[in-house]
């Protein structure tokens, strides 16, 4: 299936991954937008001339976007270019900041080497971190369209700190952590080492509030972002679902 690298598509696919941070269920979420942007790895065989344009495409739809967004005080950032798909943060940084304070949040944080009290360079490193999983990607947060060859060794661990600022409870981050992913009490859109039924409540609100921002998106007028669009735009295969 051919998806368009255009701010329709990037709208659309905000809608499906990001609604509980459209809502304000969730203060953030991660989410993969399919397309070729790095080359010369294993995971596909592309030019350096598709991936730039690519890349340029997408920095394009996703400034269209955030523009629509500004005004519900959320942000959009590109975080890591992959063959198999760009991985974006949709975010509210006022939600963050408050997350940040907290001191086992911010404890985590410093211990792990991110830089203390700067949203902006939490995002870099983490980048960072999501980039050297694999030699299949590179950051997005400094060079808008450069190719450079992933070079970094493959990491073994993911940064699974990117729990706190997704909103989950810090409980449930540090149990994920202590207990490496096993042994939970219960299985959503994280998994829960504390207060079962608390958290069967949010995933209750992210599951209703997910599904009336998608019916509203459908039945609405058409966005900004489809209005701005440029005719032309950059088309890619998709390497499959858009998912974490």
């Amino acid at each position: 299936m051919i998806t368009p690298i255009d701010a329709l598509s990037l709208e659309a696919s905000i809608v499906r991954n990001g609604a509980p941070t459209l809502t304000g269920a969730m203060p953030a979420n991660l989410f993969t937008f399919p397309g070729r942007f790095a080359a010369s790895t294993p995971c596909t065989a592309v030019s350096a001339t598709e991936v730039r344009e690519n890349r340029a495409a997408l920095h394009d739809a996703a400034r269209v976007c955030a523009t629509c967004l500004e005004h519900s005080g959320i942000r959009l950032s590109v975080l890591v270019w992959r063959g198999c798909g760009a991985l974006l943060f949709l975010y509210r940084p006022d939600a963050l900041e408050r997350i940040f304070s907290i001191p086992e949040v911010h404890h985590a944080f410093e211990t792990a080497g991110y830089p203390s009290g700067d949203l902006d360079g939490c995002l870099d490193s983490l980048a960072e971190r999501m980039a050297a999983r694999g030699p299949c990607a590179v950051s997005a947060r400094h060079a808008a369209t450069a190719v450079p060859s992933p070079q970094h060794p493959q990491r073994t661990a993911f940064p699974h700190e990117v729990g706190y600022l997704l909103g989950y409870p810090v409980a449930d981050v540090a149990g994920f952590i202590n207990h490496a992913g096993k042994n939970c009490l219960v299985s959503g859109p994280w998994k829960v080492y504390q207060d079962r039924n608390r958290a069967l409540a949010l995933f209750e609100r992210i599951r209703a509030n997910t599904a009336r921002c998608r019916q509203r998106y459908r039945r609405g007028a058409p966005s900004r972002a489809h209005r701005t669009q440029k005719p032309a735009a950059r088309r890619t295969r998709r390497n499959g679902k858009d998912q974490l």
